[in-house]
Parts: C-alpha cells; sequence; structure tokens
C-alpha cells in the first residue's frame, strides 16, 4: 500500500486494499473543507460522504467552510 504522501486527492479505493473491514465499500483520500487534512472518507453515489467533509477536529470545534468555500462545493 502506498504511503499517505504518495496519494493523490480523488483516489478512491476499497476498503479491503486500505486495510479497512468490508468489501464492498469504497473510500475517496479526501482533503477536510476547513483545514485541509487529508483521509480516507466513505464514497457514496459518486461523491463524499456530506458527513465527513469536515476532519473530527474540526467537527468538534465546531468550525464550517468559509462563505467562499461553501459557493465552490455548490453547498
Amino acid at each position: 500500500m502506498p504511503t499517505a504522501t504518495a496519494i493523490e486527492i480523488g483516489t478512491i479505493r476499497k476498503s479491503e486494499e486500505i486495510g479497512y473491514r468490508g468489501k464492498s465499500l469504497s473510500f475517496i483520500w479526501h482533503a477536510c473543507n476547513v483545514c485541509g487534512k487529508e483521509r480516507w472518507v466513505h464514497f457514496v453515489k459518486g461523491k463524499p460522504d456530506s458527513r465527513q467533509l469536515r476532519c473530527q477536529s474540526c467537527k468538534q470545534k465546531g468550525i464550517f467552510p468559509s462563505p467562499e468555500t461553501r459557493a465552490k462545493l455548490g453547498a
């Protein structure tokens, strides 16, 4: 498996390929919309799961994307 620094944003992998349980789940390498932290996010119906667009620390701090970022995302 490649190291985290070698993975490009938007790379899609099955859960078994990245060491997660479940064979049919897909994940995408995604950056937090607020701080930019990169991580694997559940990939649902052709896009990242909307509940996982922010990383855990930004969610806990209650930080949301700026209006400019929201406009880019179409939210």
